[in-house]
């Protein structure tokens, strides 16, 4: 199927969005400076920092800034200048591109629908906000998840959340995310609520985990797998396995599940 000009900027729009998904990928703390992605650049005190707002990194150092098309194509080899491979392998790497029964590499329709895109609210804000307030609680400790892990996916905390005490808020996506009540004694049908659209938690671990990945039912239960040095996939819930067979379609994984 032939992308037009006017899907192609959609597409490049969307694949920009994940930039955090693509450096949570990489175990990178996007709520801390990093060592910096320039391969031309020996960092040696981390001077690289992710800006929410324009999704991109930047290098206070080298000056160097990518968005998330750039790193792929440098961890790629892919010249910068090429803009047409850069696109392709991004495209390929969020499994926008796959075989099928016409020619190689013919592209697919976007896999989020574009009215989906235009409607969905961008949580950003408010995830930085609750990281700001996340030493507020013990329920981290409660459930043995590390400072570590917290900031690696940039968990947070509301006080007062939905009439509840206050809830731990865990980002599935820009536009997603799952609040968890942390009143111990919370019934069984008021202990969390999902804003946005079904995501994956950690799906970037198909592509880049070094180790077999666990395909495990929530997210808590990916955070636990995780602290415990494993790799996982959270479903978010047993219902959204068919997002897990579509992603498998897209791209055959890396590591055994």
């Amino acid at each position: 199927m032939k992308v037009t000009t006017y899907e192609q900027q959609e597409q490049k729009r969307e694949l920009k969005e994940r930039m955090t998904e693509y450096l949570n990928g990489r175990s990178i703390d996007t709520r801390r400076p990093f060592n910096c992605l320039n391969p031309d650049h020996e960092d040696k005190n981390p001077s690289m920092s992710y800006d929410a707002k324009n999704n991109r990194v930047k290098c206070f150092s080298c000056n160097a800034s990518y968005d998330v098309i750039d790193l792929i194509a440098i961890e790629r080899g892919i010249p910068q200048t090429d803009h047409a491979a850069k696109f392709k392998a991004a495209r390929e790497y969020f499994g926008y591109d796959r075989p099928t029964g016409g020619a190689t590499g013919a592209a697919t329709p976007n896999p989020k629908p574009k009215t989906e895109t235009k409607t969905e609210t961008d949580y950003s804000a408010f995830f930085l906000q609750a990281q700001a307030s996340i030493s507020e609680t013990d329920y981290l400790q409660q459930r043995c998840i590390s400072q570590e892990t917290a900031a690696r996916f940039g968990l947070g905390y509301v006080q007062g959340f939905n009439g509840w005490p206050g809830a731990l808020i865990i980002p599935t996506s820009r536009h997603s995310y799952e609040a968890r009540n942390t009143d111990a004694g919370a019934e069984h049908g008021n202990r969390y609520r999902k804003k946005g659209a079904a995501r994956l938690f950690n799906l970037g671990a198909l592509r880049t985990a070094q180790k077999p990945v666990f395909i495990v039912e929530g997210v808590i239960d990916c955070l636990s797998v995780l602290e415990g040095g494993g790799e996982a996939v959270g479903l978010g819930s047993a219902d959204n396995y068919g997002l897990l067979l579509a992603e498998l379609e897209k791209q055959r994984p890396i590591q055994p599940l």
